[in-house]
């Protein structure tokens, strides 16, 4: 039985979930042609819509350029600024990702991989040790997310720093025992740990 939408805010709304339903069973030109429509009805619910239509179809600039559009008349949309971050981060334009969690960074609740970010941005453009500090910080604010001592225990794990991180990822196990990430991390820390004292007997 179909009912048709109430609003528009409903169709909208029901043509995103058909369009990821049919990308997951691959029907990739059924799931284009709703993203299409979507984007050029110019969705009603919000841009977050159709920068989301537009990522699917691969236009990444676009969706960026529609989130910063809506940035600019509504700074303190959380939901929009949570996708541009991840969007920039996925572009990998560090700079404008860095410049983005900085000058806006996300107190809702909902959206709180702003650390997350601003640390992977500094990471990438060589500011290490900022990036370690980045995250340092939310681990002492929150000494019981098992998130944020993972993505501790990941950018020290990239320094090749393998001590600290397995330290890290098995608070992370011990917060969070039903997290199998955790114990892949430590697993792979001891692995290297182990590798390079053999090279050093």
């Amino acid at each position: 039985l179909q009912v048709a939408p109430a609003t528009r805010r409903d169709r909208d709304e029901i043509d995103a979930i058909k369009s990821k339903a049919l990308r997951a069973t691959g029907r990739m030109k059924e799931a284009i042609a709703i993203d299409r429509a979507i984007i050029k009805r110019g969705a009603s619910l919000d841009v977050g819509m159709r920068a989301d239509a537009f990522e699917r179809l691969g236009c990444i600039s676009e969706a960026i350029s529609l989130l910063n559009q809506r940035l600019s008349k509504h700074p303190n949309d959380h939901a929009s600024r949570d996708t541009l971050g991840w969007l920039l981060l996925r572009e990998e334009r560090w700079d404008l990702a860095l410049q983005n969690e900085t000058n806006h960074p996300t107190t809702s609740p909902l959206f709180d991989y702003s650390e997350f970010r601003r640390s992977r941005a500094l990471a990438e453009l060589g500011r290490t040790e900022e990036a370690l500090d980045v995250l340092r910080r939310w681990v002492n604010r929150d000494p019981e997310s098992a998130r944020a001592r993972s993505h501790l225990a990941v950018a020290l794990f990239r320094q090749n720093r393998f001590s600290e991180a397995l330290r890290e990822s098995q608070e992370a196990q011990r917060l969070a025992p039903a997290d199998t990430d955790h114990i892949e991390m430590s697993a792979l820390c001891l692995l290297c740990t182990a590798s390079i004292n053999e090279a050093l007997r």
